[in-house]
């Protein structure tokens, strides 16, 4: 039943109203406090821009789209930016336990229900793009989710979680074997390739234990590489792959990306809708049985501009972009773990469109909204700026250097308290 009916669409459009309001007078009178309400309001106002070009694009639709359904994201965005942040380590540790709860109730699944925790063949369309590229002859592990590939993103990032060493306590690496497990039985390329993010940005917390060094990562994996291209079976795996007809297509991707390009020189401003892609499209306009499982453009920016335009496009970019600029300020806080989140969607939105089906509560709604949890929590309890603080201590004439050497110690790192 749809639930934006009747009088529950009127308090969905009241409450909506209500949170923007106050939304928009948090930006306004936050800009009279300290730095960390100025970069909330900065991520708030980001998150608007996001969600302007889908809900112009849906009113302005001529297919009468649910563009009620798109409030639910801006809605969840807008109570976490009003709310009090929790502090960095119980943000943590809620959003490791969170992630635990698919992993290994994903493991537990193979063990219930084998039939139904991997990937479902339910017809000829799905035969055409079925892949087992591990050979195990049971298909792709879905688990708790419903497709592999939300299944692949949230074992990455709960692999991440295990592999900082922020608040973490022991059997930390029980948890990162099972993530682990899990996110190679998706068969997730995607996600697969959310690794290098967290190999190159994960950081080691504390001053004890020194960091590989990036140069020696890259060799190691150029190495690795250019052994197993040495190998026979390697080589003739590769000829297989580069005779297969949907190679050039990326598996259809490139099909897709036609679609959407089409839709936006129809309508650059405001794209087709929030409709795209949709059953009613696929059958309506696309009219292609080998093509009905394209659900989605399969890269955001494609996926945005077909469906949203050039508004919506704008408030993509601003939206990452700040997430991005705030992660890269907060990481050193979290030990690397938010710029490593960061970056995973980025690489998600290459292949495929994170950023979409926020109607629902879905796992692309949940990544992004314990992305977004762990940013205010990290902007909240960061402290006061990483320039030093210039307090200093008044030194008398004729006195020993003892005082200079404070002063200049003051200069190279805050002081947390005032001196008398």
């Amino acid at each position: 039943m749809n639930p934006y009916i009747g009088w529950r669409l009127t308090v969905a459009q009241s409450l909506t109203v209500t949170l923007i309001t106050l939304s928009f007078i948090t930006i306004l009178m936050s800009w009279r406090k300290g730095s960390s309400s100025r970069n909330r309001s900065v991520l708030l106002f980001g998150g608007f821009l996001f969600f302007a070009g889908p809900i112009i694009s849906a009113a302005l639709d001529r297919f009468s789209s649910p563009w009620q359904e798109l409030l639910t994201a801006p809605l969840v965005f807008a109570a976490f930016c009003l709310g009090q942040p929790l502090p960095i380590k119980r943000t943590i540790s809620d959003v490791r336990r969170i992630a635990r709860v698919y992993v290994w109730g994903s493991l537990l699944s193979i063990i219930i229900a084998p039939d139904w925790t991997f990937e479902q063949l339910t017809g000829a369309a799905d035969m055409a793009i079925y892949r087992d590229y591990l050979g195990l002859g049971v298909g792709r592990l879905t688990g708790l989710t419903t497709h592999p590939n939300f299944l692949g993103p949230v074992a990455a990032i709960s692999l991440a979680l295990e592999a900082n060493s922020l608040f973490r306590r022991r059997g930390w690496l029980f948890h990162a074997l099972a993530a682990g497990a899990v996110l190679l039985l998706t068969q997730s390329r995607t996600a697969w390739f959310c690794l290098i993010a967290l190999l190159y940005f994960q950081r080691v917390h504390g001053r004890q234990r020194r960091r590989i060094p990036k140069f020696a990562w890259f060799m190691s994996c150029v190495a690795l590489l250019a052994g197993a291209l040495l190998m026979d079976k390697t080589q003739m795996l590769l000829a297989d792959v580069m005779s297969d007809g949907e190679v050039g297509t990326l598996n259809g991707r490139t099909l897709a990306w036609n679609y959407a390009m089409s839709e936006l020189r129809q309508n650059p401003l405001t794209g087709y809708g929030p409709d795209l892609f949709s059953i009613e499209y696929r059958i309506g306009v696309m009219r292609d049985p080998s093509l009905f499982w394209v659900g989605q453009a399969h890269n955001q920016a494609f996926q945005t501009l077909g469906a949203y335009g050039i508004i919506g496009f704008i408030g993509l970019i601003s939206f990452l972009s700040v997430m991005l600029v705030h992660s890269k300020r907060a990481s050193r806080e979290t030990a690397g773990l938010l710029l490593t989140l960061q970056v995973m969607i980025l690489i998600r939105c290459l292949t495929e469109s994170p950023m979409e089906r926020l109607g629902g509560l879905s796992c692309n709604l949940m990544l992004l909204a314990l992305n977004w949890a762990l940013l205010l929590s990290a902007q909240e309890h960061r402290p006061p700026g990483d320039k030093a603080s210039l307090t200093f201590v008044p030194v008398a004439s004729g006195t020993d250097n003892s005082a200079r050497r404070l002063n200049a110690v003051a200069c190279q790192a805050p002081v947390r308290h005032s001196p008398v």
